[in-house]
């Protein structure tokens, strides 16, 4: 009976072994250890384990490490959209990502969101593991790459709470920003709030803030098509300023005049606008006689053209 019953567990064995073989498409060619690490597949309080499996062993290592990566800002960004998680996953872990040109590019924008991150280093890898392994139907080989990467719960709190403290930074910029767009008072606020945008898009991790931040931005840039130049003449001298949605605002842009005819030509900041004085000594009464005024905005030039009368 004893025996029987000892037979019977090895059998059972077997069958398990067995089972599990045949359900894995592949078999192991080569490896760095004659037995996988105890660590393979799991997570403690004092490290995280990521795998990544690629066409060469050295692009399956390389992306350890960008997927750690997204491990950790999963981890720590709680906001972050189900969409942008899978953006990432996609270009870190697609198997037709071949090169890292895509994922280190995402990797650095990673980085950027979140700076406290930049200490992740291949220096604090625990230990490593890898497997050369050939597919049972294709016949085709393909490399898995594992790290354990020392990091403890306690590292990843503080990440939390940073985080949370510069998304929240972040949150009243935006609102700081919703405020500035309708109190638009010189141009400078519009090439501010433009660059300001830019910088919220490229920190928010969810949907709903990345595209207002981006609505506001198309709302900044929209401005600088609506600004124009505006000018009067009083006493002698012209006075023009620039002009947004009606109403006045400043702008310490240098203003550049041009002339056939007027010489001594300034134009001098005052209040947030422009007086332009010239003297018309060279003019002809029989010919078109004007000052062509230019104020460059980003790619928008404003153009007033002042009439010389006599």
């Amino acid at each position: 009976m004893k025996y029987a019953k000892l037979l019977m567990t090895l059998i059972v064995m077997f069958v398990i072994t067995t089972a599990s073989a045949q359900s894995q498409g592949w078999k192991v060619m080569e490896s760095s250890q004659k037995k996988q690490p105890e660590w393979l597949g799991k997570s403690s309080t004092t490290y995280m384990t990521v795998s990544c499996e690629d066409k060469d062993l050295e692009t399956a290592r390389r992306r350890c490490m960008q997927t750690l990566y997204v491990k950790i800002v999963e981890g720590i960004a709680t906001n972050i959209s189900s969409s942008y998680k899978e953006s990432l996953q996609n270009e870190l872990r697609n198997d037709e990502v071949t090169t890292t040109e895509k994922s280190e590019s995402k990797t650095t924008v990673i980085a950027a969101r979140l700076p406290f991150l930049s200490g992740i280093s291949e220096t604090k890898i625990q230990d490593s593991y890898w497997e050369k392994r050939q597919d049972k139907k294709t016949k085709q080989i393909t490399y898995m790459a594992a790290i354990q990467y020392g990091i403890t719960e306690g590292q990843l709190q503080l990440w939390r709470e940073q985080f949370k403290e510069l998304d929240a930074k972040m949150e009243q910029k935006m609102k700081d920003l919703d405020n500035l767009a309708k109190n638009i008072s010189k141009v400078e606020d519009i090439d501010n709030g433009t660059a300001s945008c830019q910088e919220l898009i490229s920190f928010f991790l969810d949907e709903q803030r990345q595209e207002h931040a981006k609505k506001l931005q198309n709302e900044f840039q929209a401005m600088f098509r609506q600004l124009s130049l505006v000018g009067e003449e009083r006493e002698g001298k012209w006075y023009l300023d620039v002009m947004l949605q009606g109403r006045k605002i400043k702008c310490s842009r240098t203003m550049k005049l041009a002339s056939k005819c007027a010489d001594d030509m300034r134009a001098t900041s005052q209040n947030g606008g422009y007086v332009v004085t010239f003297t018309c000594l060279d003019c002809l009464k029989d010919e078109e006689n004007t000052i062509e005024a230019t104020v460059s905005v980003g790619t928008i030039k404003l153009k007033y053209t002042i009439p010389i009368k006599f």
